[in-house]
């Protein structure tokens, strides 16, 4: 379950990258986290030069890059990555 826990962590993590500052800015835009989170994605990507789809893409596939890597060193169960 520990395991679990920081795989789930680490996609929370990545998850700020996508969302961050989405509850913080709600409060200062009238705009809905989802909006938010696209905005930061879409800066993000301005930023290193890229197209907004190719940076959640990418970003999406490290999440289960780790996943799948956590499933080969046994560390998930493959139900357990699969759920992920």
């Amino acid at each position: 379950m520990a395991v679990k826990r920081k795989v789930v962590a680490a996609g929370v993590a990545a998850s700020v990258v996508v969302g961050a500052g989405a509850g913080v800015a709600a409060t200062k835009i009238a705009n809905s986290p989802s909006e938010e989170s696209k905005a930061i994605v879409n800066d993000a990507a301005k930023n290193l030069g890229v197209e907004p789809s190719k940076l959640s893409a990418a970003i999406k596939k490290a999440l289960e890059d780790r996943v799948d890597a956590a499933v080969a060193a046994g560390r998930l169960t493959k139900q357990q990555g699969q759920a992920l």
